[in-house]
């Protein structure tokens, strides 16, 4: 500890910066979980949009497929 804090002042202002750094990381893990969150939404919406694709993609085919016999 430096000579000129007391003890009680270091401590203290170790243990500030200590709460500090567990605030941030506390925020950072709240961002991450609402970011997976979002991109696990996002991914979903993808899913169903591909499904959707192959599922008009398959009409088309056959349409085609009639239209030739």
């Amino acid at each position: 500890a430096p000579e000129d804090k007391g003890k009680h002042e270091y401590n203290k202002e170790r243990n500030g910066r200590y709460k500090k750094t567990q605030t941030e990381i506390l925020k950072m893990k709240n961002t991450i979980s609402n970011m997976t969150s979002t991109l696990d939404g996002i991914n979903s919406k993808l899913d169903t949009t591909e499904e959707k694709i192959s599922w008009i993609e398959d009409i088309a085919i056959k349409t085609i497929q009639k239209e030739i016999e």
